[in-house]
């Protein structure tokens, strides 16, 4: 797993979205032994070099947030020598990222307040070839990044790193920098370490509420048992997925009016008839409203299984809320004990998946 800087901290705050029908220093409150010196609280300084840029060329002092927003609070021309030079304030330590306009934008993230002094050297032409000094906070970010690139470290050192480190700012950066449903219990130890150290922070209520708004993920990992679900069927009477239990099952969330799922509904269906005889089954949930429009979707889209519920109650399905569902299709494959194995798999991969399971 070797990522370069700026793919890393690109993965950290920006969210990516697939093809699917969506819903609509000093903290205050808490300091770490990282963010405390006994320089007067005056203001952030970032200055240094920039190799191989042209001269008065414009830099830019962005700050991130969850919400994938990137706001400009500091702006420096490059001089004829390379050096530049920002000063400022901040209302709180936040995570920065210094941007040089120069074809292919380059971009230096670190962790700026207002006791800040931080030196940059950077080579414009080679995005890992740059030197930063400043505080101890911004030395471990450096230090955990060149361990992350030089050793080609995967998951299970991120998760033990982002375990232990002191630094909530590190921390949040080294656990998003892995997905959230491959550690959950891990983001949640994240937050609270933040609600602690940081609380005042809006780092801090952003990615807590990010991650209680993941906790369904925590309950429908692959290998996790599958939550059970109980909606009527298309006659009124109650079919819970439970009653599926030695079958291999696809819980399938789609709607009649999601096209993307009417698009995979005949991939679907192949499958189905292939493997049916052999031990499989779908357990469709309609995130519809109504039901004749349902009804006529089933038809049209000639789905003969008998598995089809629904509460009618479109996005607030409890269904759907249960099992963390905002976007549709999206799928769920369990085993014959009910377990989750598999994800989303659609078209020839289902297929692949099933006939692995139950044979060609």
């Amino acid at each position: 797993m070797k990522k370069s800087i700026w793919s890393l901290f690109l993965l950290c705050c920006l969210a990516v979205m697939g093809l699917s029908c969506q819903q609509n220093g000093t903290e205050e409150g808490g300091t770490t032994s990282a963010t405390v010196n006994n320089k007067k609280d005056a203001g952030y300084r970032v200055h240094g070099k920039i190799l191989n840029a042209n001269a008065n060329q414009q830099m830019f002092l962005q700050l991130i947030d969850l919400q994938r927003k990137i706001n400009i609070i500091d702006t420096a021309v490059i001089a004829a020598d390379g050096s530049f030079e920002m000063k400022g304030t901040l209302p709180h330590r936040s995570l920065c990222n210094l941007m040089v306009s120069a074809g292919n934008r380059r971009s230096i993230y670190f962790i700026v307040d207002n006791q800040s002094d931080i030196e940059l050297n950077v080579d414009i032409t080679d995005p890992n070839n740059y030197e930063i000094k400043g505080d101890a906070e911004n030395m471990q970010l450096r230090s955990f990044v060149d361990n992350l690139q030089n050793q080609r470290q995967g998951v299970d050192y991120i998760k033990a790193y982002a375990d232990t480190v002191t630094s909530p700012f590190v921390g949040y950066i080294a656990t998003n920098s892995m997905k959230i449903e491959q550690a959950y219990k891990l983001f949640q130890k994240q937050s609270e370490r933040m609600r602690k150290t940081i609380p005042n922070n809006p780092l801090t209520s952003a990615f807590t509420s990010y991650v209680n708004s993941k906790k369904a993920l925590a309950l429908t990992a692959i290998g996790s048992q599958a939550p059970d679900i109980t909606l009527n069927d298309v006659d009124g009477k109650s079919l819970p997925l439970t009653s599926l239990k030695g079958k291999v099952v696809l819980v399938d969330f789609w709607a009649s009016w999601c096209r993307p799922c009417r698009r995979e509904n005949p991939n679907v269906v192949k499958a189905y008839a292939k493997y049916k005889s052999k031990g499989f089954e779908v357990y469709s949930v309609s995130l519809d409203k109504t039901k004749d429009k349902w009804l006529a979707a089933i038809k049209q889209d000639n789905l003969t299984w008998d598995a089809h519920v629904s509460d009618l109650q479109g996005w607030r399905s409890a269904a759907a809320a249960e099992y963390g569902v905002s976007s549709i299709p999206q799928t769920f494959l369990l085993d014959k004990d009910g377990k989750i194995i598999a994800k989303n798999l659609r078209g020839i991969a289902l297929e692949r998946k099933l006939e692995e399971l139950l044979g060609a």
